[in-house]
């Protein structure tokens, strides 16, 4: 996690990034359904973010009332150096507890986080 301090980031940050660039413009309930976060923490988040020039809110193509989280162009250029060091971790992690207890571990994080339901593969936050 301290290389997620070293380009100052939350792995909470990190999600929400990957979130978006995984399924495209997502409304904020989406994301903080998708993640457990509730929408006032979730929103301070993503106007830091915002802030940042990684994401804009843009006019939801669906429904022009709401607002859709966008990653921007340099929100994009970001996340390949966040992947870079989420690999890291990740062969880290290999490393140490070897492939069958990483994958154990995996899957019971998500357990413990999301229940028999898995909102999210281990494979789309990395790619």
């Amino acid at each position: 996690m301290q290389r997620f301090a070293e380009v100052d980031l939350t792995p909470n940050l990190y999600s929400i990034l990957a979130l978006l660039e995984a399924n495209g413009a997502c409304r904020l309930s989406d994301i903080g359904s998708a993640l457990g976060i509730l929408q006032t923490n979730l929103v301070k988040r993503v106007d830091e973010l915002v802030d940042r020039g990684y994401v804009t809110r843009e006019a939801d193509p669906v429904d022009r009332r709401a607002k859709a989280l966008v990653l921007t162009p340099a929100g994009r250029e970001f996340l390949v150096r966040l992947h870079a060091i989420h690999d890291e971790l990740e062969s880290t992690l290999v490393e140490r507890l070897g492939s069958e207890d990483h994958a154990k571990l995996i899957e019971l994080l998500q357990k413990l986080l999301f229940g028999e339901e898995l909102l999210l593969s281990t494979t789309t936050m990395g790619e």
